[in-house]
């Protein structure tokens, strides 16, 4: 399953379950919060991918094959 459709089933697991906007908060920061540092991984990946394509020597070097696959 890729990030985004684990994100996305993590979200909607925390709506269903909050009551009120406290527990949203809690939930967010117990359940979502933990995932940003594979965000941030993923989006700087994404970027050194992009400025690196219109060179051919860079571009391999960029890439992941974990991180670009989107599966685990």
């Amino acid at each position: 399953m890729s990030y985004t459709m684990e994100d996305a089933a993590v979200l909607a697991e925390i709506l269903v379950e909050a009551g009120d906007p406290n527990d949203l908060a809690h939930l967010l920061e117990q359940r979502y919060e933990p995932r940003r540092l594979a965000h941030t991984k993923l989006v700087e990946y994404g970027d050194n991918l992009a400025r690196s394509y219109h060179d051919r020597d860079a571009y391999p070097r960029a890439h992941d094959a974990d991180l670009h696959g989107g599966d685990r």
